[in-house]
């Protein structure tokens, strides 16, 4: 009978989030890894060999994920793990990868998840920058329990599912599947009598507003944080996550071309036979004159130098693109329409 472990379930990855690919499950991953590693590494929880032993799962499944996910996932590889089980050569690892270890001055606080959210913004708003005010929700520790999840005359108790152990077996058929306790979550204790305002999680959701200043020249996919402003951890020496904003624009009659604006301005055709001087709605929504040339065709393009949007952090403002739209008249009178062929 063969024995897997469920990697996936010992980091506490979800069935959704397994099926994301590349970097972004790699985020998960590092962060699940992370908070476990540190809710169970052998200088937090010192003699205490069921920690070490949940440090050596997490280690296992957070190497065997992050570099052999496709062997691990193909039920016919065979896969069997390779790294090391010493728990001297795992922590030796684990400061490699991570550039620290607890007895190295690291900041061993457990840190919450990160917030992140969208932002919209006209080209106008580029051009002068904004503020723009974020409503959002995240998780803060309950005020009624302190974070503890435990309620009036309630007290934590050995989990009755798992027996105290954080892990459970499970028989499917011929294979023997060991994860992470999903009712205590591998702390092997559940709570008798929870706190009613947060359910026993310690957390309670809140909606919150937080105000971002933007520059000139923001552009859409610009990623702007506020740290410690994500979600709080139940425990009181936790660390809040923090909170990320992504820039989308809204494109109205103006199109964005790096620090250049394009917009389409409608030219008769008589105008745009004989050239003319024409008033031109700019992007801070003042008017300024255009010189239409002679002869110009549909589509033909006037530069306006300096009309533009400003470089992010910089001095050089970009330019506006003026495209012709050449308007044909609706009808003609007998004596324009005479004119015209005197002129062909």
């Amino acid at each position: 009978m063969e024995n897997k472990k469920d990697y996936y379930k010992i980091l506490g990855i979800t069935e959704d989030e397994k099926k994301l690919k590349g970097d972004e499950f790699n985020k998960i991953l590092k962060r699940n890894f992370r908070k476990l590693s540190l809710k169970y590494h052998p200088d937090r929880n010192p003699g205490d060999k069921d920690a070490e032993e949940k440090f050596k799962d997490v280690a296992e499944a957070y190497d065997t994920l992050l570099n052999k996910r496709d062997e691990y996932d193909n039920p016919m590889s065979g896969f069997s793990f390779s790294g090391p089980s010493d728990i001297d050569e795992i922590l030796r690892q684990f400061r490699h990868s991570f550039g620290f270890g607890f007895g190295d001055g690291m900041d061993t606080q457990e840190v919450g998840d990160d917030v992140s959210g969208t932002v919209t913004f006209t080209l106008e708003e580029a051009l002068n920058g904004t503020t723009k005010k974020v409503r959002y929700r995240r998780h803060v520790r309950c005020n009624k329990c302190n974070g503890t999840g435990i309620g009036k005359n309630g007290k934590k108790v050995k989990c009755s599912h798992c027996g105290g152990h954080g892990r459970i077996v499970q028989s499917n058929g011929w294979m023997t599947m060991e994860q992470t306790c999903p009712y205590c979550g591998g702390s092997g204790e559940e709570i008798k009598n929870p706190c009613k305002s947060c359910n026993g999680t310690g957390l309670r959701e809140v909606v919150e507003e937080e105000s971002f200043k933007l520059g000139k020249g923001i552009a859409e996919g610009m990623t702007f944080v506020k740290r410690g402003k994500g979600n709080e951890v139940a425990s009181a020496d936790g660390k809040s996550g923090d909170l990320y904003i992504v820039l989308k624009e809204i494109h109205g009659r103006f199109e964005r071309r790096g620090d250049d604006v394009l917009t389409t301005i409608d030219v008769n055709v008589f105008d745009a036979i004989t050239g003319c001087k024409m008033s031109v709605k700019g992007l801070d929504g003042k008017y300024f004159d255009v010189e239409i040339p002679k002869c110009s065709e549909e589509d033909s393009i006037v530069t306006c130098k300096g009309k533009g949007l400003p470089r992010y952090s910089d001095t050089y403002v970009g330019n506006l693109i003026c495209r012709i739209h050449i308007k044909m008249p609706k009808s003609l009178s007998d004596s324009q329409i005479k004119a015209i062929k005197e002129i062909k």
